[in-house]
């Protein structure tokens, strides 16, 4: 073994010292602490808390609400928001509280994108993007308990990725 090779504490396969992974195993190195990992934007596509921020945005195309034949989808529900003329208080708190809500989540999920290509801690930001699913759940359930008998499959997969975005957020090293 050379000064210029890692070895790995699995398998004890020498290998160079700029491999991210064992080229006998494939398990990646880990960084000393205090040291930061050598990080490419490739990496964030692996990251567990990415793959969860694309199924939240994919779901935001699939049907939140269904009644009978009509479904909508949450993009359809937040340019529908935005047509009806803004927040007022005459919509109800709740409401408006749920439409704003429903503008965020696009943004947040953008922000978290950002966040893992910069190769930033998710923690903060995964886990309130992740939080916005269940949060406009529950404010629809608080506004009417019929909320049940409408929700869609893309509501139930925003609520199930927006777990796993706060589990693999807060999990994260």
């Amino acid at each position: 073994m050379t000064l210029q090779s890692k070895v790995c504490q699995f398998c004890k396969e020498i290998n160079p010292i700029d491999a991210r992974e064992c080229r006998s195993c494939g398990r990646f190195f880990i960084a000393a602490a205090g040291q930061r990992a050598a990080f490419s934007p490739a990496d964030a596509f692996r990251h567990p808390a990415v793959i969860c921020t694309a199924i939240l945005i994919g779901s935001l195309f699939l049907p939140w609400f269904s009644i009978m034949v009509f479904s909508m989808t949450a993009v359809q529900f937040i340019s529908l928001s935005r047509q009806a003329g803004g927040f007022s208080i005459r919509a109800g708190e709740l409401f408006a509280m749920t439409r704003l809500l429903f503008i965020l989540l696009p943004f947040g999920c953008l922000l978290v994108l950002v966040q893992a290509f910069r190769g930033a801690s998710l923690r903060l930001v995964g886990t309130i993007t992740g939080a916005i699913p269940a949060a406009i759940f529950i404010l629809m359930f608080l506004d009417t308990s019929h909320v049940l008998n409408v929700m869609g499959i893309g509501f139930i997969i925003a609520i199930l990725a927006g777990m796993g975005l706060i589990l693999f957020s807060y999990l994260e090293s």
